[in-house]
């Protein structure tokens, strides 16, 4: 078992080696999240499809999903019922939190606890998408990279010290050790906690679609974690976009390839007023 993180040594660990069903945050709760979540993006799909009872329908059930997880998990001040990552990355995320005391007061909350783990990541499949996003809307970008880069177990970084080179089940599939996990979730291939790939593409790298089919590009990276460079590809309808940065010196560039026939918002370090540019290569400055 990897031993629990310096400053969280009182707090029960999710997920012990013989009870991987036995999550830190309330089944429900994670329920309740997701509810509101699907609810919503079926509400869109079909108002998109020209499907309006549907989306009447779907929009009504996810703003009473939304009233009853507020009702039933969270104080005015934005403390959860479940007091962990993915809780407060769910609520975050799913925008579950109709008031600014209460999203700030969930940031807070969230940040405070991956200090107190060390860093140390604690979400399993379902949270994990989403704890570096839900870190960044908190104004954390720095707490994201921390964790990101944190080597000891669990984190993402762990199983590479061990000699891995695919995607583990649990964080602690193998344990420091060198034995294997006597749990039941041992697979060594198994992509769930990699989600945060995505995050690294969209985020680090700064590279998303903005438009379905990537009609539209964004360009938004957010550099950190002490890293001097980073860049992402993809392959779209449109051709090859890409998007990265690196720093000479003190001076950030930022580069980026719009595929022909489309156009990216453009959002660089530091400052708040996106721009537009069209197809072909840029290079910006800051």
């Amino acid at each position: 078992m990897c031993p629990p993180p310096p400053g969280g040594a009182g707090r029960p660990r999710a997920a012990p080696p013989d009870r991987p069903e036995a999550a830190r945050t309330d089944g429900d709760l994670v329920a309740g999240a997701y509810l509101a979540r699907s609810a919503e993006v079926l509400a869109r799909t079909a108002r998109l499809l020209g499907e309006d009872d549907d989306a009447r329908r779907y929009g009504a059930l996810a703003k009473e999903a939304r009233a009853a997880f507020g009702e039933r998990f969270v104080t005015p001040a934005g403390r959860l019922s479940s007091d962990a990552q993915t809780a407060y990355a769910l609520a975050l995320c799913f925008a579950l939190l109709p008031t600014e005391r209460q999203r700030a007061g969930a940031g807070e909350r969230l940040a405070a606890i991956v200090r107190e783990a060390d860093f140390r990541i604690a979400t399993g499949f379902a949270g994990t998408p989403l704890i570096c996003d839900a870190l960044c809307a908190a104004g954390e970008p720095e707490l994201a990279y921390r964790m990101l880069l944190e080597r000891g177990c669990p984190s993402w970084l762990y199983p590479v010290t061990m000699g891995a080179t695919t995607i583990w089940e649990r964080w602690d599939s193998m344990l420091p050790d060198g034995t294997i996990n006597p749990g039941e979730m041992t697979s060594f291939n198994h992509y769930a906690l990699g989600a945060v790939a995505d995050w690294l593409h969209r985020t680090v790298a700064g590279l998303a679609p903005a438009a379905p089919g990537w009609r539209r590009l964004r360009i938004a990276p957010v550099p950190g974690g002490g890293l001097r460079h980073a860049e992402a590809a993809h392959l779209t309808p449109y051709g090859r976009a890409e998007a990265g940065w690196r720093y000479e010196g003190e001076r950030l560039v930022v580069e980026a390839l719009v595929p022909p026939n489309t156009r990216a918002e453009v959002r660089l370090p530091g400052d708040d007023r996106p721009f537009e540019v069209g197809s072909g290569r840029h290079t910006f400055t800051g």
